[in-house]
């Protein structure tokens, strides 16, 4: 078998920046510096992938293949940023900052190829291969200096799995995998940037590629004739040299390589490889039929720890990330009428650090939902949706509750109530915004962002239906799937 494919992502972006920064005691004799910046910057960038496949399969004996393989590819990205100071005298962003420009192209040349061992036999499927893989890191530099580098990489990334049919409906698959993660241009782009002039960041032309181990165990139960269906869900993953974030925190006004000064107090981070990180979750869920109330009942449970290396001021620490969470799913089967779904989750986090300027955190988010849709007749439609959420952690100015309700009258009309007129009111208590955490391996970000709150929504729907009278067997594309037209009015 023959495979080719091919991609092509080009991206051209644009930022302004006007903005007055007060460094405390940065001056001369300890006084304030005021340092002012108004910029625009372009972002240009083109990326091409060009790859394929040949595989040659044999069998051997009556159970078993091998195949043979071979996978080339070739990523080509060039990306540039342009930084223009403004020119008073031109009333213009005429002028070239080179300290903060760069024009970078970089290939990504890999070629793999391999032999995998397939056995089949009754209740049992086995399958062994190992890949021997060379990539190689073509970086050319052309603006503001003249920067040509490569870089090769040689691995052998082994591969494994195992299934084993238990019973007629129950199943447990193991997988082993490795691969490789290469850089990204934007991490390999030696240039500063200074979006944020507290937290200058930039690329790292001498990063290497990050190598992966990934085991996967999976074990699932189906009991037809009681409803029943239960998932066990394991995954255990390490990173080796992994690609993660080198951060320098300034006491006193630092000249970077590039010829930026990082102010006292400003941070300055770039991608760096560091040791091992390390993660392991896991997932099981259980569904079952529950006929006082006509219902299927589904019960989750999960969770999982992440440690995570960093580089801060050239120290290596390391944070830890624990979650568990729970929920429980009630949907309806009481009658066409009728049909609701209620769900709760609950999940629990801790975030430990080993710095020992950033303190452990630990909270909770709770998460619930009812749906209900009523259709007392086959022309109107009542559909009532409430969701809370509760936040205990994050912070004293964050920590809240929220209720969100929203209700729809719809009409359906027209032959075969082909068409249908609804109203919806969002948000009608006037509580939505959007609350995120981001946790990373040397600082917790929390977010509230202003959301869209109470609004309603008119829309128009027309499903359009192609039935065949006749008695020829139909194919599942023909057998009157809905087509929406909908118009939407605000």
């Amino acid at each position: 078998s023959l495979s080719l494919n091919s991609s092509n992502n080009s991206r051209d972006g644009d930022n302004y920046q006007k903005s007055t920064n007060i460094f405390v005691g940065s001056g001369m004799g300890g006084s304030n510096l005021t340092q002012r910046i108004n910029q625009w910057t372009t972002t240009p960038s083109d990326n091409v992938t060009l790859g394929g496949s040949v595989n040659y399969t044999e069998p051997v004996g009556k159970n078993s293949q091998v195949q043979l393989s071979y996978n080339p590819s070739l990523n080509n990205s060039l990306s540039e940023r342009y930084t223009y100071a403004y020119d008073t005298f031109t009333n213009d962003f005429s002028i070239v900052d080179s300290l903060l420009s760069n024009e970078f192209d970089n290939k990504n040349i890999t070629q793999r190829g391999g032999v995998t061992y397939r056995y089949n036999y009754k209740k049992l499927n086995l399958s062994l291969g190992a890949n021997y893989q060379n990539l190689r890191l073509i970086s050319d530099q052309t603006f503001p200096v003249d920067f040509y580098g490569t870089t090769s990489f040689n691995s052998v990334l082994p591969e494994a799995t195992f299934e084993y049919r238990v019973r007629q409906n129950s199943q447990i698959r193991m997988q082993y995998r490795t691969f490789t993660r290469a850089p990204s241009i934007s991490q390999l782009q030696n240039v500063i940037d200074n979006s944020n002039p507290l937290s200058l960041s930039s690329g790292n032309p001498d990063l290497g590629e990050q190598f992966s181990h990934n085991v996967n165990l999976r074990y699932n139960l189906t009991r037809v004739a009681q409803g029943q269906t239960l998932l066990l869900f394991m995954n255990a993953n390490v990173n080796q040299n992994y690609i993660g974030q080198s951060t320098l925190t300034a006491l006193k006004d630092t000249l970077l390589a590039d010829g930026v000064i990082l102010r006292r107090g400003g941070q300055f981070t770039r991608p760096d490889n560091l040791g091992e990180q390390k993660s392991l979750r896991s997932f099981l869920t259980f569904g079952f039929p529950f006929k006082p109330i006509k219902s299927n009942i589904n019960f989750n449970l999960g969770g999982g720890v992440t440690r995570t290396p960093s580089l801060l001021n050239n120290q290596t620490f390391y944070s830890d990330n624990a979650s568990l969470n729970s929920g429980v799913v009630i949907s309806s089967t009481i009658s066409p009428q009728v049909d609701f779904t209620l769900s709760y989750n609950l999940t629990l986090s801790n975030v430990t650090y080993q710095q020992p300027n950033i303190p452990n955190n630990s909270y909770n988010a709770q998460r619930g939902s009812f749906q209900f849709t009523f259709t007392p007749w086959n022309k109107l439609v009542l559909v009532n949706d409430l969701a809370f959420s509760t936040y205990d952690g994050l912070g004293e100015d964050i920590d809240q509750s929220l209720l969100v309700l929203n209700l729809a009258v719809g009409y359906k009309f027209l032959k075969n109530n082909a068409g249908e007129l609804r109203l919806t009111a969002f948000d009608l208590l006037n509580q939505n915004n959007s609350i995120n955490r981001q946790i990373t391996d040397t600082y917790i970000q929390d977010s509230v962002t202003q959301a869209l709150t109470r609004y309603f929504v008119l829309n128009f729907t027309y499903n359009l239906r192609n039935f065949n009278s006749g008695n020829t067997p139909q194919r599942p594309s023909e057998m009157g799937m809905p087509r929406e037209v909908r118009f939407e009015r605000f």
